[in-house]
């Protein structure tokens, strides 16, 4: 909502706060045309990913704009990315993926959620999506970050 306004703001030519009486009434304003919109007031982003890595190499850029601009990040990758490794077994590589990515998640600042999948059983169902969704409301995000729709993922 803050981008929004300071793009109202940049078209006439005035500075952030010119046309508020401080942070309290600029607050009060997001919240209120939130509220008219159905969005929510959180400043929270939750990013969701199928794999390990997925968030670092589509989503950490957008994370880290938005901490730096006081969002709260949260970090979850859906499979725990046990096919991962030609050299080690399923389970040394679960183990370590999961390292890698609670390593990641804190470099960026974000909460960890722990994967609830394993590789190669991701599927549109409803135990799936009962899954993500429980973690959706836990979090209450104002922000979902996800694949695009336009990737088509093929076994090859």
């Amino acid at each position: 909502m803050t981008m929004i306004i300071k793009c109202w703001n940049s078209r006439r030519g005035r500075n952030r706060d010119s046309w508020t009486h401080g942070r309290k009434t600029r607050v009060a304003f997001e919240q209120a045309v939130c509220f008219l919109f159905g969005m929510p007031t959180t400043n929270i982003a939750l990013a969701i990913a199928a794999h390990p890595d997925d968030i670092e190499f589509c989503m950490a850029g957008t994370l880290l704009l938005l901490k730096e601009a006081g969002w709260a990040t949260h970090y979850l990758n859906l499979a725990s990315g046990q096919c991962g490794s030609a050299q080690y077994s399923a389970a040394r590589t679960r183990m370590v993926r999961r390292r890698e990515a609670q390593r990641a998640a804190a470099l960026l600042g974000c909460q960890f959620h722990p994967p609830f999948l394993e590789d190669l059983a991701i599927f549109y169902d409803a135990a799936t999506l009962r899954r993500v969704a429980a973690v959706i409301r836990r979090v209450r995000p104002a922000i979902v970050l996800t694949h695009s729709l336009r990737i088509i993922w093929r076994i090859t």
